[in-house]
């Protein structure tokens, strides 16, 4: 494959970094680039980008970030878009250029409110049975 921008992002700091060719390029080395750029991320840490269907992909395997190349290349994006997020500080995934950054981030789904417990209807009482008149 071809070379690439990558455009490496950790909180609000952005940095960029060309790969010549992709050919080769592992995992392993990106994680040395993600190291080398945001020395103060703490590991491990996780990469992720958003794919040609807006979904936040992790990428931990060479074959995953093969695959990120591919999808960069088939969508003629200029530059991959790669949020990074270590143990301490996790980041919310970069959008692409056509989802609005709030929408990349997950809404958090509320806590679980706990089932009420139904009160039982009070029991009627008897109605007094009438005593017959005396005589």
């Amino acid at each position: 494959m071809s070379a690439v921008t990558l455009k490496l992002i950790f909180g609000d700091d952005r940095r960029r970094a060309r790969v010549p060719s992709t050919d080769g390029f592992t995992f392993a080395a990106l994680e040395k680039l993600v190291l080398a750029s945001f020395p103060e991320v703490n590991e491990p840490i996780t990469i992720q980008y958003v794919d040609d269907e807006d979904e936040v992909i992790t990428v931990a395997t060479d074959v995953e970030l093969a695959e990120a190349f591919r999808v960069a290349s088939e969508e003629g994006r200029k530059v991959l878009r790669i949020t990074v997020s270590g143990a301490d500080a996790p980041a919310a995934p970069a959008a692409s250029a056509s989802v609005p950054a709030a929408a990349s981030a997950p809404t958090p789904m509320p806590a679980p409110t706990p089932a009420a417990t139904p009160t039982p209807a009070p029991t009627p009482t008897p109605a007094p049975t009438p005593t017959p008149a005396p005589t």
